[in-house]
């Protein structure tokens, strides 16, 4: 929060720039009261009518950094987890990675590993879509988040009345693990072929659900897309043994669930083709840190 706060003062110091950001359309909106209470509707007559007047709401600096940590935090950390997620089942499912290696030389030149991939190239990367999908199915980054208000009394058969105004905090875990929903393949193991088949639409909810559901989930799964394909076209990622396992037995819990660290060894494909399968455990020196 003190780096949002910096932001906001540097912003207003320098005064408008001409940009017109997100910052500073919320300052253009920001209010010299450290608190406002919403006020009641008010409403005027136009002829024999009487017509609601829209509500000028400001909002405060509390607010605006409370905004742009958000934005920081959804815009970076939530991302760069999933990956560090998705590297570790690729160190530590060999033969996932051979295939997703596969699946990404079908659609580009293995030759020409400088050359960057489209928007156009990974929409038509199936398995590289359900590859991802299947990294956040067993990998929620953020469950605490998947949560809703109620706007009004109702019952839960067996459970009782659950009032107006409660948070309700979705239990992620229960419908992304459930049998019942995700088919033959055990849940517990990795199967990104299990999202070859239609699901119950609330089945998989990483990014949350129906018209407030987040608003960057298109964006972060381009990023992620995006990095796999340029890493995985000249790299494979090996598992270093313990220094790989352990720091996924205890799991850090802030805004997002992620495990401390993750250390895992680099191979260039090229080499690894010369040199024949690379023995797991040994020279591992490419630590992922939250």
């Amino acid at each position: 929060m003190k780096q949002a706060d910096e932001m906001i003062e540097k912003r207003k110091q320098i005064g408008h720039t001409g940009r017109t950001d997100l910052l500073q359309l919320m300052l253009a909106s920001m209010s010299d009261e450290d608190f406002i209470q919403d006020r009641p509707a008010s409403f005027e007559k136009i002829g024999d009518t009487e017509v609601e007047t829209p509500l000028v709401r400001k909002i405060t600096k509390h607010e605006i950094s409370a905004n742009i940590f958000l934005f920081m935090i959804a815009g970076y950390e939530t991302t760069s987890t999933a990956l560090s997620y998705a590297t570790y089942i690729l160190a530590t499912h060999p033969e996932e990675q051979r295939k997703l290696q596969e699946h990404i030389d079908a659609h580009f030149d293995p030759e020409t590993e400088h050359s960057m991939p489209t928007y156009e190239n990974v929409l038509e990367m199936d398995y590289l879509d359900m590859f991802i999908r299947e990294t956040l199915r067993m990998f929620p980054i953020v469950p605490a988040a998947i949560n809703r208000e109620s706007t009004e009394e109702f019952c839960i058969e067996n459970f009782g009345i659950v009032p107006k105004g409660t948070l309700i905090t979705i239990d992620i875990y229960n419908l992304h693990f459930n049998p019942d929903l995700w088919g033959r393949l055990d849940p517990q193991e990795f199967h990104p072929e299990r999202f070859a088949t239609k699901r119950h639409p609330m089945a998989w909810i990483p990014f949350g659900a129906g018209s407030r559901n987040c608003v960057g989930m298109r964006f972060a799964l381009l990023e992620m897309k995006m990095l796999l394909v340029r890493l995985l076209k000249t790299y494979s990622l090996i598992d270093c043994g313990e220094k790989t396992h352990k720091p996924f037995e205890q799991l850090q819990e802030t805004f997002v669930i992620t495990p401390s660290e993750l250390c895992v060894r680099l191979q260039r494909r090229d080499e690894q083709h010369e040199s024949g399968t690379p023995s797991r455990g040994s020279g591992c020196g490419v630590k992922l840190k939250e």
